[in-house]
Parts: structure tokens; C-alpha cells; sequence
């Protein structure tokens, strides 16, 4: 909501006017996404960092979804639950790039 007279471009708005982003229609945009329509979590990988005014899942803001905050515990906890019911240990064919050195304090 702003709190003052608005103007942009051509258009005015009054003060108190409340504006909402469609978030649906944000995450489908052609001019944001490559083939948006598309499930593909693999443009979320490797480093791959959407922009955060492009990709607002939970919205943002002080107003943001509190369900956010449910789901980072969601994944916190599920995390922890393989932590204590699997043992993890490196693949054979992962390389092992860091080495220890007895006379050496520092990795």
C-alpha cells in the first residue's frame, strides 16, 4: 500500500492504494522463464540461483509466508532423521580432495 499519490508513467494512484504481485502468473512468464510451463527443478541446481524478485514461492517482505519457516524445520528435521537412521559414507569413486598432515594444524 502506498502512502502518498503514485504517479507512473501515464497512470496515477491514489494514495492507500493497495497493489498485489500474481505470483502465478510471475513464475509462468515467458520474458523470466525458459519454457515456463515446463517442471524442470533442474534449473534451480548446480549454483543456479533464481532471482528473487522472479521466483517468490513464499511471497516476500514482512508479510512473508509463514510457511516458510515450516518448511526450512520440514527439511531441517528430515535431514537429521537420515542423519541417525543411515550411515553416509563417500563413494568409492568420489575423488577425496582433502589430505591431513600431522605436522600441519590447518586443513
Amino acid at each position: 500500500m502506498n502512502s502518498e499519490d503514485f504517479k507512473y508513467k501515464n497512470w496515477t494512484f491514489p494514495a492507500r492504494t493497495v497493489f498485489q504481485v500474481p505470483m502465478a502468473a510471475l513464475h509462468r512468464m515467458p520474458q523470466l522463464w525458459d519454457d515456463p510451463e515446463t517442471f524442470d527443478p533442474d534449473r534451480f541446481g548446480q549454483g543456479q540461483r533464481p532471482d528473487s524478485l522472479n521466483f517468490q514461492p513464499f511471497g516476500a517482505g514482512p508479510r512473508q509466508c509463514p510457511g516458510l519457516r515450516y518448511a526450512r524445520l520440514e527439511v531441517q528435521a528430515f535431514f537429521a532423521q537420515m542423519l541417525r537412521k543411515f550411515k553416509i559414507k563417500p563413494s568409492m569413486k568420489m575423488p577425496i580432495s582433502v589430505r591431513y598432515h600431522l605436522h600441519n594444524h590447518f586443513l
